[in-house]
């Protein structure tokens, strides 16, 4: 049987990614709310990513909601009926009640189609690091394996993704409850910038603070030379709207000796909502469960 992989905006992949490979997957867009408008997170593609950081740099605080359960059953039905095995990897529990949602749909869906086949994986991931989970995903598809193996592999290796954060404006942490008040003003003058990392429990947490950009930059890019396993891996580099700094990410990986395939990608609204603009993301699979502090 076909297997239809799914995913949420959260993911942060390229939008060109996700039409060269719509052939296996999907990605379902998040509800965004800003000054009282609703749009869906479709990685820029009409909600765009200029009018969505715009709207940042002039003040405008986005709230994200679930995907709720019935999106979840008509995405699955859809599916079902074309003749697909269905497999949803999503957002971590640790941050969205949104994989809650998709599980009741597939209760929904196997009551009335007992033979339809459905797996809901909680990646205890986010972002790019989601998003390297998927292309992982997609490999195992594209080698042809089955949905049982395919999940097993996943499951297995979920928590070698790894994903670092260098994050830029501390006030959005602060407004989102990530870090209290006086620190993020306390930083915002040291210049200090927190780097983050997704914990085994799925929830994002602060790693380690560095003095300075630069220094931000480097130490995540040192992650990537102590944990990236093959030169087979890709890596997701990923920025708030920030190009300029995307490539100078690059370049320094480049001059670690890193020859690995670069992805590159612009963090959608779902994930730079809550992180605001400046953030610059590192994602890889390793071969080893990722640091847990």
């Amino acid at each position: 049987m076909k297997i239809k992989l799914l995913t949420d905006s959260s993911s942060d992949l390229p939008l060109s990614f996700v039409k060269e490979n719509s052939d296996i997957l999907e990605v379902l867009g998040m509800p965004i709310t800003i000054e009282q408008e609703e749009f869906i997170d479709d990685l820029g593609e009409k909600f765009s990513h200029d009018y969505f950081y715009d709207k940042l740099a002039n003040g405008a605080s986005p709230k994200t909601s679930q995907i709720n359960t019935m999106t979840f059953y008509d995405k699955y039905i859809e599916h079902h009926e074309a003749g697909y095995s269905i497999v949803y990897i999503g957002l971590s529990s640790g941050l969205s009640g949104t994989i809650n949602n998709a599980k009741l749909a597939k209760g929904m869906l196997v009551e009335e189609a007992p033979l339809a086949i459905v797996e809901v994986i909680d990646s205890l991931a986010a972002s790019i690091g989601l998003g390297a989970l998927i292309v992982y995903a997609l490999e195992l598809i594209r080698e042809g394996m089955d949905l049982k193996e395919i999940t097993r592999l996943i499951e297995e290796q979920k928590l070698h993704a790894n994903h670092w954060f260098a994050v830029d404006d501390l006030m959005h942490l602060k407004n989102g409850g990530r870090i209290p008040a006086a620190a993020a003003y306390v930083g915002t003058v040291l210049n200090v910038k927190p780097i983050l990392t997704i914990k085994h429990n799925g929830k994002l947490e602060s790693y380690s603070t560095v003095r300075g950009k630069k220094k931000a930059y480097k130490y995540i890019v040192s992650k990537v030379v102590e944990h990236i396993s093959s030169q087979d891996v890709p890596i997701i580099v990923g920025h708030a709207n920030i190009l300029k700094d995307a490539k100078i990410l690059k370049d320094e990986i480049r001059l670690q000796g890193i020859n690995n395939r670069i992805i590159e990608t612009c963090l959608s609204a779902t994930i730079a909502s809550h992180v605001g603009p400046g953030m610059l993301a590192i994602a890889f699979m390793s071969n080893k469960d990722r640091e847990d502090k």
